[in-house]
This record gives structure tokens, C-alpha cells and sequence, in this order.
């Protein structure tokens, strides 16, 4: 899916949640991981890089409000490098990355669609299976902790923070989703009544080429105004236009507030 320019003011509930999310996830790494990377002694490599990440996913979230553009890929991939990122310098499998690793396939069915969608699942899961194979084969690329203390802080902290971020995160889109369902339906009830309400004439019309009534389905001629007023919901007002008023004032026969009905 490439990026989107969108021209409407309201944005789609794919859009919306990419605005939410972009900003949540900006949000998480200034304002959760940096400082907790210093509570807890990190490398610096790490609180680097969770700011590094943190001005990315802003920077996504202010294309997507002030501009209306909105890059769904970029979003995956700057997701799964921030993974791949985080998981040598935050312990490898003993630590958090390894908690967040499924959060992956989020991005995936929220922003992408067909192919992308497929290549990108594919891609999570051969990454995850390399970066499971290579903490095996060279296991001092993975920054340790320093101590059990360390890890069981690390570890308590992200559990928080997945549980709420995920019952979080699936309650904004069934919310999401039942706010967009129920303006649709509310949308289709007012366009079944709407249709319900208008009466159109279609086809072609036998009318009488000297007094313009017209030919019922029974075989009947009545006036052109009967027909229409039966078969819509118009109503007819008489009076005189300017040419006619005039050719009868004319012959004397000029038409009054009564005779004008």
C-alpha cells in the first residue's frame, strides 16, 4: 500500500488507527522505554535508540495529521527494524523484544493489504526464526543484563505494559468499528427512506399532442397534472406567465387573483 495523500477532512478508520497508533507508539518510547532504559541502567545504545524511533513514529504521526499523508509501509518496516534493533542491545530472547515480537503482525493487518500483507507475515517470521538462530550460533552479539535483578525489572515492566497496550489496543478498534458500523447503518436506514419516499417517473409517457392529458395503464385520459401529482409527490399551483397574462389582457379576458387558483 503506498503512501496516501487523502483530500477529505474525515479520515477512514485504517487512517484514524494510523494516527493513534503512530502517536502511541512515540509516545511509549519517550515517554516509557527512555526512561525506563535509565531507571534501569540499559546501554546507552538502547536510549539512543528508542529515541531515534521515538522522533520516527512522530514524524509519521504529524505527516498523517497536518498533512494528510499516511505511509503504512514505512510504519511496518520502521517497526520491525526497531525489533531487530532493540533485540541485540535489550538482551536478545531473554529480554523484552521478545514479548513485543508478535505486536509485528499487528502492523501487518492493519495497514497492509493483499500481497504486501502476505510478504510481510512471511518476512516477520523468517526474521524472528534469524534472529532466534543467530543468538544460538553467536550468542555475545546480544547485549546481557547485568544482573537476574535487572532482567525480572525489565520483564515485569513490559508485561505491564503488552497486557494494557493490548486490551488497549483491541478495544480503540472494536470501539472503532462499532462507531463506523452504526453510522452506516444509519446511513442505510436514511437512504431505504429516503427511497421509500421518492416516487420517480420512468419510461415513456402516451400523452395526447393537442391537450396534453395523459394515458393511464387502464386506457384512461386524465390531465398531465392529475398523472404527476398521483405518481409523485409534486404539487401543482396555477397562474398565468408573462406571455400569456399579456395575450389575455389582450383579448379582455386578463386573469384575476380569482380566477388564479
Amino acid at each position: 500500500m503506498p503512501p496516501i495523500a487523502v483530500v477529505n477532512s474525515v479520515p477512514t478508520m485504517q487512517q484514524y488507527l494510523f494516527r493513534v497508533l503512530s502517536a502511541l507508539m512515540a509516545g511509549l518510547f519517550l515517554l516509557v522505554w527512555v526512561p525506563v532504559n535509565l531507571f534501569l541502567r540499559h546501554d546507552l545504545r538502547l536510549v539512543a535508540s528508542s529515541f531515534a524511533f521515538a522522533a520516527v513514529f512522530l514524524a509519521f504521526t504529524i505527516l498523517a495529521r497536518r498533512r494528510n499523508v499516511y505511509l503504512f509501509r514505512c510504519y511496518c518496516v520502521a517497526h520491525l527494524l526497531q525489533t531487530n534493533l532493540q533485540w541485540y542491545l535489550s538482551a536478545g530472547s531473554m529480554g523484552r523484544q521478545e514479548m513485543a515480537l508478535f505486536s509485528l503482525s499487528f502492523s501487518a493487518v492493519l495497514f497492509l493489504r493483499g500481497a504486501w500483507r502476505v510478504a510481510y507475515l512471511i518476512a516477520v517470521v523468517i526474521d524472528g526464526l534469524i534472529l532466534y538462530e543467530s543468538e544460538m550460533l553467536w550468542p555475545g552479539w546480544t547485549i546481557a543484563y547485568h544482573s537476574a535483578a535487572q532482567r525480572l525489572q525489565d520483564h515485569a515492566l513490559i508485561f505491564v505494559v503488552v497486557v494494557l497496550g493490548c486490551a488497549w489496543a483491541v478495544q480503540f478498534i472494536v470501539q472503532a468499528y462499532e462507531r463506523e458500523h452504526e453510522e452506516l447503518v444509519k446511513a442505510h436506514q436514511e437512504l431505504q427512506k429516503t427511497m421509500a419516499e421518492l416516487r420517480v417517473l420512468r419510461g415513456f409517457l402516451s400523452t395526447c399532442a393537442w391537450c396534453k392529458r395523459v394515458r393511464e395503464d387502464d386506457g384512461k385520459w386524465v390531465p398531465m397534472e392529475s398523472y404527476i401529482q398521483r405518481h409523485t409527490h409534486a404539487l401543482f399551483t396555477h397562474g398565468a406567465c408573462p406571455e400569456c397574462a399579456k395575450l389575455l389582457q389582450e383579448e379582455g379576458r386578463a386573469p384575476t387573483a380569482k380566477t388564479i387558483i
